[in-house]
This record gives C-alpha cells, structure tokens and sequence, in this order.
C-alpha cells in the first residue's frame, strides 16, 4: 500500500482549545485538510498511469484521522492500495513480475504486443532490468503532485486560518 500522508498539529492554546471554539476549530480544520486532500487526490489519478486494467489510477483514496483533539492533531493520507503502486512511482529493482495467464502484465502484452505469451519475454526483460537501459525508474507521481498542489493546498489552509479569525475576531464563538 503506497501512501502520501499529511500531518496537521496545531499547537495547544488555551483560548483556542476550549469548549466551541475548539469544536470550531477541528471542524475548519478537517476540512481543510479533506479539500488539501481532494486536490492531491485528483492530481495523483491525474498523474497515475493507467495500464490495462486502470488500477493504480482507480485506486487512490483519501483518509482522515483525528489522532487527538487537545492539542489538534489531524492526519490526512492519500493511499493507493495496489501493490505495484510505489514501484511504479519510485521505480524498481529488476525482479520476475508475475506473467502468467491472466495476469496484468499478460493482459497488457495482449492489448499492446497483440500476444499473451509475450508476457514471459517482457518479464525477462524487467528480471534483466533491461526495460529502459540498465534501470527501471518510476514515473515520480507523488513527487510530481506534490509540486503542483503546494500553492493551491497552501492557499486553503491560509483560507481556513482567515476564517477562523474573522469569526473569532467579529465575536463569534
């Protein structure tokens, strides 16, 4: 399970941590930290390559967690749960790959090289690590989301930040 996590601890502050305002508070907060995470989690299917069967694409979720109210603490998680997510996004060791009938690799050789059986010649060729050179590197999508969503994921957390002070600054609780 290939994860891109988000941590969100906001410091104890008597003022801000009691009764209403503390509920306030965790309330814009997650929020915040769910619309950071549906942007991340739109750019990552946006960067996922799809192969055959669009899995790794289709696979990112979203979660959020509240570790402890007092301090806030959130944890926000982009999770995808195939299991060849992360080599695909950071690369890999050559190693065999399943390629039996079948399998993901014999269904993209099918729909690519118009034969299943040349699944076995591209597992060869990824156990030589000879599929690009003498390397196989990965496409660096989380790498990549992370740098076009820093400014936009900024810019909701400093929203959230201006609504949590012209409420509680107009005498709201």
């Amino acid at each position: 399970m290939w994860m891109m996590r988000w941590r969100l601890r906001l410091p104890t502050i008597p003022l801000l941590q009691a009764g209403q305002r503390a509920e306030v508070l965790e309330q814009t907060m997650t929020t915040a930290l769910r619309a950071a995470l549906a942007m991340t989690d739109a750019e990552l299917v946006k960067r996922t390559p799809v192969g055959v069967s669009g899995r790794a694409s289709s696979a990112w979720t979203q979660r959020v967690e509240i570790v402890s109210s007092r301090p806030l603490n959130l944890l926000g998680q982009n999770v995808n749960i195939t299991p060849y997510a992360l080599p695909l996004d950071a690369g890999q060791t050559p190693h065999w790959p399943p390629w039996g009938p079948g399998s993901d690799l014999a269904l993209w050789a099918k729909r690519k090289l118009g034969d299943e059986k040349a699944a076995f010649l591209v597992a060869r060729s990824i156990a030589r690590g000879t599929t690009r050179g003498t390397a196989i590197t990965g496409v660096q999508m989380v790498q990549q989301t992370l740098a076009a969503t820093r400014q936009p994921i900024l810019a909701v957390f400093h929203a959230a930040r201006r609504h949590l002070a012209r409420r509680w600054m107009g005498g709201g609780a």
